[in-house]
């Protein structure tokens, strides 16, 4: 999958793996709102973390920059089963039950993710805990909250350990009028403030939204996970990141940029950069290409 944490790097050992579940996400394009039509995706029935393409299926994410490789492989219903690191031996599976997707894991990690939904399919928890228990080491879990429309409200993460439950991060959601997500606010306990705006999005196309979710808990959380990207059919263009600290003036921390090649609703390449204002000695790029069956 190819999920859009750091679009410089790849992951630890399967690229964010996920083709873009090794996203590199990003999203580019001027500062004004683009006038776009509502998203239709609204209506459309994906629940129990399940969305389907339902032109295309994705066979392989090429990451050009790091000469990594993804193939995926589904299940008869065309759910994703598994995403392989081509010429390599590490691999995340897909385990559903009753209809619904319940875990997801890299096959290398002490770690695997769980999902929980209500009565109307819609997920209420996503848990990221050790595969094996332990007496040391965290777990992590994340509580959502929805709009009457079925867009996410809030998300609560918490770590989970010795010392008890602990509230990490509340995140709040904001959308357009077009009923695109424009703004994601996560206040820490200490208050500190870490701001995601979107400024404008790709034209929309067709894709599973766990090619865009990572099987790490890695940045961008907050916006590349299930709840959120399944009522999305375009993703971000241009996004900002702004750290709020009390006592202090806001502060831009990165711009991140994505140039999307569309076609017929087929997404074909994306070439993602990230810029630090304070630091542009930092500054990056890459290219991912995506084939289909």
């Amino acid at each position: 999958m190819s999920y859009p944490p750091n679009p410089t790097k790849p992951m630890k050992s399967i690229f964010p793996l996920c083709g873009f579940l090794l996203l590199l996400l990003l999203f580019a394009a001027g500062c004004e709102q683009e006038d776009v039509e509502p998203d239709q995706n609204q209506d459309t029935v994906a629940g129990k973390g399940i969305r389907k393409q339902q032109k295309y299926l994705l066979r392989t994410v090429e990451w050009k920059s790091f000469g990594q490789t993804a193939a995926y492989t589904y299940n008869a219903d065309s759910t994703i089963k598994q995403v392989g690191q081509v010429d390599g031996n590490n691999a995340i599976y897909f385990t559903y039950q009753n209809g619904a997707l319940v875990e997801m894991a890299l096959e290398g990690s002490d770690y695997k993710n769980n999902y929980a939904y209500n009565a109307a399919g819609q997920m209420l928890t996503w848990t990221r805990a050790k595969k094996q228990p332990t007496s040391y080491g965290s777990t992590y879990l994340f509580e959502y909250k929805y709009n009457g429309n079925g867009t996410v409200s809030e998300m609560d993460y918490f770590k989970i350990n010795e010392a008890g439950k602990q509230l990490v991060y509340h995140n709040q959601y904001e959308y357009n009028a077009q009923k695109l997500l424009s703004k994601v606010t996560a206040t820490a306990r200490n208050g500190q403030k870490i701001v995601w705006t979107i400024e404008s999005y790709s034209e929309p196309f067709d894709f599973d939204p766990w090619v865009f979710i990572s099987h790490d808990l890695s940045e961008k959380y907050e916006l590349y996970n299930y709840p959120v990207l399944s009522k999305l059919t375009r993703l971000p263009r241009k996004m900002t990141k702004t750290v709020i600290t009390q006592g202090q003036p806001a502060r831009v921390e990165q711009v991140l940029t994505t140039d999307f090649t569309i076609s017929q609703e087929k997404l074909e390449k994306m070439v993602n950069s990230i810029e630090y204002p304070a630091h542009p000695e930092l500054n990056a790029s890459s290219e991912v290409v995506y084939s289909y069956y």
